[in-house]
């Protein structure tokens, strides 16, 4: 996991700047509708970050999953959600032993609560991520464009278990806000969407300028004294 904040609107700029889904990028449109909102499990808009992760962990068992393994792991002192400004939505790092989830203090809404799940998955893949970053230690990984290809797989495998947390939702809260999808137009449903196909998706990331972030980190960890 680079050490480093990385921004979701860095990650997904493409696809969410562009307004379209462009052909092949696995984006749905249509499909089924989704289930009425049952009044008993409203979306936590407007509630503390604490009580939005409270309620995550209740309506999806992906998220309840990811926290408590993430929390197990000997090596994390915990998993805390902080306010940053200098993110531009939200990112994920580690930091000082703890796996931080940052959230811009203007993030709002039910987007706040999307970011928060799709953040916790990102952080929930800071063991591969660490794993890629020491293949440069061992001379496993050489070149740059490797060492950003690896983290963007991960990155790509966040967005997956995302999904699976929106579906989730969805089926204990009803239609989910549009704010709450990583493409637009939104799809008709969570189960209806689908991942950017991986090409398409690899391509968006590098002409965002992300990929050269991993890139530059390289760079800056191949350089260092062992």
């Amino acid at each position: 996991m680079n050490p480093r904040p990385r921004s979701l609107g860095a990650r997904c700029a493409a696809l969410l700047l562009a307004g379209v889904c462009l052909a092949g990028s696995g984006c749905v449109a249509g499909g089924a509708q989704p289930p009425a909102r049952a009044e008993s499990w409203p979306l936590p808009v407007g509630q503390s970050d604490v009580e939005v992760d409270r309620w995550l962990r209740r309506a999806s068992p992906t998220y309840a999953r990811m926290v408590a393994e993430i929390r197990a792991r000997p090596e994390v002192l915990d998993l805390r959600l902080v306010e940053s400004a200098e993110v531009p939505e939200a990112a994920a790092r580690s930091h000082e032993g703890y796996l931080e989830v940052q959230l811009n203090p203007q993030l709002r809404g039910a987007r706040r609560v999307s970011l928060i799940a799709f953040e916790v998955a990102n952080a929930y893949r800071s063991r591969e991520h660490q794993a890629i970053d020491r293949a440069v230690d061992a001379g496993l990984i050489t070149t740059a464009a490797e060492f950003g290809l690896g983290h963007e797989l991960y990155e790509y495998e966040a967005l997956r278990l995302h999904r699976e947390v929106l579906i989730e939702l969805e089926e204990r809260a009803g239609a989910l806000p549009a704010e709450m999808f990583m493409t637009s137009p939104a799809p008709a449903s969570a189960r209806a969407s689908e991942l950017p196909d991986l090409l398409h998706y690899l391509e968006t990331q590098r002409d965002s300028g992300h990929t050269a972030h991993y890139e530059r980190w390289f760079e800056r960890r191949a350089r260092a004294p062992d």
